[in-house]
């Protein structure tokens, strides 16, 4: 009546590669968000939202974001000055 040594084993090794599983999907994760943060769009964002002095409304880093034009907004004027 005790339980089976191998489904024991068997449990061990499944839990474990489900864990592995995970592990590997969280670095898969990791690395594309890491790949959006260092995109050009991205990046233009972030610029426009340090400058964002538009009228209220959609922000100059959402119309980024929304049209992938890098250009917009005042972006590049932080591009210029740093």
């Amino acid at each position: 009546n005790f339980p089976d040594r191998d489904d024991e084993d068997e449990l061990r090794k499944a839990i474990r590669a489900s864990e592995l599983e995970a592990e590997k999907a969280a670095k898969r994760e990791r690395e594309r968000r890491r790949r959006e943060d260092e995109s050009d769009l991205f990046q233009a964002a972030l610029r426009a939202s340090r400058v964002d002095l538009g009228p209220r409304g959609i922000s100059q880093a959402a119309k980024i974001m929304a049209t992938g034009d890098t250009s917009l907004g005042q972006a590049a004027t932080v591009v210029r000055t740093g």
